[in-house]
């Protein structure tokens, strides 16, 4: 009886020691991994800003730039585009040209 007691102790124990473990990795990962940034800002005839953000080997990237008075920010999480700003507005100008061609019917 008491063997089995221990052996159940013994599975609950290591089973805490290795989420312990895991949840230890992840916030020493999150502190001691930098956050990688480039900006570059040209003033000629136009103002021009370029600017990446990335952390944790690209696992998370953010683009923006700013051109014309237009601002685009792109977000990729394992590399698969999941923001972009572009996209929104090009789907609204989209709507707006339809209600205006059904309101022309």
């Amino acid at each position: 009886m008491l063997d089995i007691i221990f052996f159940l102790f013994k599975t609950i124990g290591i089973i805490l020691a290795i989420v312990i473990g895991i949840i230890i990795l992840l916030l020493l990962t999150i502190l001691f991994v930098p956050i990688r940034y480039r900006i570059e800002v040209k003033k000629e005839d136009i103002f021009q800003l370029n600017g990446k953000v990335s952390w944790f080997l690209r696992i998370l990237y953010c683009g923006i730039s700013y051109t014309r008075n237009q601002l685009i920010i792109k977000v990729r999480i394992f590399g698969k585009l999941f923001y972009d700003s572009s996209a929104i507005k090009g789907a609204k100008e989209e709507k707006k040209k339809r209600r205006k061609f059904k309101s022309k019917k």
